[in-house]
């Protein structure tokens, strides 16, 4: 992207080269009986990215529960480290309001 931006003083423009990257966000999701309820501890939950991530950072998530421990992601859909993924899953089941 290429932003031009006006000086009047000496009536010259400057071009200024950008570069823009996309926004990014992790969204937690889990089945729940209702928007109010907890999640459901027997069923797997999920964090989903908006842009791809290598397999290799996605492996290196971890869950951690209330009472201090941690889950690594189920098996991704994909063998090779340089491959990207748009999401991970977590099996449960899961202590009851982890």
């Amino acid at each position: 992207m290429i932003f031009a931006a006006y000086l009047s003083n000496d009536a010259s423009f400057w071009l200024l080269s950008l570069t823009i990257f996309p926004y990014f966000a992790a969204r937690f999701t889990c089945e729940r009986v209702n928007a109010e309820a907890a999640c459901i501890p027997i069923a797997p939950m999920y964090v989903t990215f908006t842009a791809p991530v290598s397999a290799k950072a996605a492996k290196s998530v971890l869950l951690t529960a209330k009472d201090g421990t941690q889950r690594r992601p189920a098996d991704l859909d994909t063998t090779d480290d340089d491959d990207t993924v748009y999401s991970i899953r977590f099996e449960g089941p899961f202590p009851e309001l982890s």
